[in-house]
């Protein structure tokens, strides 16, 4: 950490202000790791930004008034968190790493507890209506295709904002998400053809509703136009960081790091083990090893099951698929309309989720086939079935998943229009056919000095 700040001012106990800011937090992985230089800050402040990374702005009481948020007056306290554009760096084996060392432990029993003990005194020296909101300028994630590779994901996230409405006599809450200016390159080349956009909306009704119908939660999420362009070196790219990077054990922290050798395995059924009578026996016949993995809790939660209910809407997902360059089209794949519906009811032990689309259009876009009469291979065909100009669902699919294993699956066409094309079908699988890679010259690495990318 650099260039902290801190101010705290309290009058009475009944009005309290914070403010603090963090020049710079750097979590850093260790010289003599085994991976790119590049790559070795998982996280800190963007290259090329300036300004602090984080800054807290907390009013309780009389002061709220006087922070900058619009009917600031409505609210009996107000937190604020500002973000300066982060630059992250995602290799798995590294993170999970670490999620493991914080949860867990000696460690992970401090943490649990202070994050109890700091939500308890937040609920008891408030309790009226409360406004928290994260407000984060830009956030940039690189997911390398392997910590010693040259060749990278670029994700970069515009302008977001995060708020949170706790509602008083703890009667629920509102959340709400709005994201812009999403873009993403592989392979130095966008996947995105235009920046997208979504907004998320939820809400948490009391535990005390009569129903639990009336106690779900309910999440709308919306977004813009998706188009994908993805070409035969950038799905290989895909494929290889699920493989190099994603799937991958070793952390590339020490060198010489075996991953394989830091698994405790303990064989069960031993005279010495608690419960080794029934809970052995009954045991022995599922799985003769165990992972020995040793968590020092110490707080005990009382969670109360919820329905979920998921709703997201699109208005385009499509994708364009391409040869060697994004010039080479090959074929394009659009969804109009599409819906998706999630209901998790844990009251009644099942998973059903539904998907609907309105239209559905696959067509041939390679430029030998310009002049062909047949370029659409699907499409909705519209005849007196058409209600008000509108096509019917052309595909909707719904599937019900319950805790005993059982599933019920129904799907309903509409009217498609189906062109068998079998030239441009075997050019479209050869765009997602991985081809072993070749040694190429080192990559500029440096995403230190790549440009600003837009937030949109």
């Amino acid at each position: 950490m650099s260039n902290n700040d801190f101010l705290l001012v309290s009058q009475d106990g009944n009005s309290t202000r914070l403010i603090a800011s963090m020049g710079d937090i750097r979590l850093e992985s260790f010289k003599e790791g085994n991976i790119l230089p590049e790559y070795s800050t998982v996280l800190g402040l963007a290259p090329n930004s300036s300004g602090n990374l984080l800054t807290v702005n907390y009013f309780k009481g009389d002061v709220v008034a006087s922070s900058s948020k619009e009917h600031a007056e409505e609210y009996d306290a107000v937190a604020e968190l500002i973000f300066c554009p982060i630059q992250f760096v995602f290799i798995q084996a590294q993170i999970v790493m670490l999620v493991e060392y914080v949860t867990e432990g000696i460690l992970g029993t401090f943490a649990e507890q202070a994050a109890a003990a700091a939500a308890r005194g937040v609920a008891e020296a408030v309790s009226g209506r409360q406004l928290y909101q994260i407000q984060a300028s830009s956030l940039r994630l690189i997911i390398p295709e392997s910590a010693q590779d040259c060749f990278y994901t670029d994700l970069c996230v515009g302008n977001t904002t995060v708020q949170y409405i706790k509602l008083e006599n703890d009667s629920g809450g509102e959340a709400s998400v709005a994201m812009r200016g999403v873009l993403v390159e592989v392979c130095n080349e966008s996947l995105v053809l235009h920046p997208i956009k979504m907004t998320a909306d939820v809400k948490i009704p009391p535990q005390d509703c009569e129903s639990e119908d009336a106690r779900a939660i309910k999440v709308n999420i919306v977004l813009s136009q998706v188009a994908f362009s993805l070409t035969k070196p950038q799905f290989s790219q895909i494929m290889y960081t699920l493989e190099k990077n994603i799937g991958q054990k070793d952390t590339f922290l020490r060198t010489g790091e075996d991953p394989e050798k830091d698994t405790t395995v303990v064989p069960l059924g031993n005279s010495h083990d608690f419960g080794a009578g029934a809970q052995t026996r009954k045991t022995q016949h599922q799985r003769s090893l165990v992972l020995k993995r040793f968590t020092h809790a110490g707080v005990t939660a009382v969670y109360l099951p919820r329905r979920i209910y998921l709703s997201v809407s699109m208005a385009e997902l499509s994708l364009l698929m391409c040869g060697p360059t994004p010039d080479d089209h090959v074929l394009f794949l659009a969804a109009v309309e599409s819906v998706v519906r999630l209901e998790i009811n844990p009251d009644q032990q099942k998973v059903t989720a539904a998907i609907t689309l309105s239209n559905l259009e696959m067509e041939d876009k390679r430029k030998v086939s310009e002049h062909r009469l047949f370029r659409k291979l699907v499409s909705q065909r519209i005849d007196g079935n058409s209600i008000n100009g509108n096509n019917l669902d052309v595909f909707s699919l719904r599937y019900i998943a319950h805790e005993n294993g059982s599933m019920n699956i129904s799907m309903k066409v509409g009217s498609p229009y189906i062109v068998f094309i079998p030239d441009v079908l075997m050019q479209a699988l050869e765009t997602v056919t991985i081809e072993k890679k070749k040694p190429v010259k080192q990559k500029n690495t440096n995403i230190q000095e790549d440009d600003e990318f837009e937030t949109g």
